[in-house]
């Protein structure tokens, strides 16, 4: 019985040793928005990139490119969608070109966001259900 809690004890211990900080960051941002965002790599440069989506109109898409030095540079999309991502965002490379595409989630539909070739363009498709 002894021995189990001196592992007990120590396993504890040890457990906060490896503990991990927050630091809220979002001040780094150049816009936030209301809507789910992303962070995936969206142009290839093994960074992480957080993609929101600003009601302009149209839902048009914002992708904070992050920088070497860990700021970001933002790039506007008008790519107007008829829908905003109310539930859920994921990505992933859907195509096969090399560039992370979006899949939107809302109430009523499914919406695909592709990224072009180049990896500096992107339409979008939805399929309502």
């Amino acid at each position: 019985m002894k021995t189990k809690l001196i592992l007990l004890a120590g396993l504890l211990c040890c457990n906060l040793l490896f503990t991990q900080t927050f630091s809220d960051s979002t001040s780094l941002l150049n816009y936030t928005s209301f809507y789910a965002p992303c962070v995936l790599d969206m142009n290839g440069d093994d960074l992480d990139d957080v993609v929101t989506f600003v009601s302009s109109g149209g839902i048009d898409m914002r992708i904070d490119y992050q920088q070497p030095d860990g700021t970001f540079s933002g790039q506007y999309f008008n790519i107007n969608l008829p829908d905003a991502p109310s539930w859920s965002i994921a990505g992933g490379d859907l195509t096969g070109n090399g560039y992370n595409d979006l899949i939107l989630g809302d109430g009523n539909s499914v919406t695909f966001v592709k990224a072009n070739d180049t990896g500096t363009g992107y339409t979008h498709q939805q399929m309502v259900g």
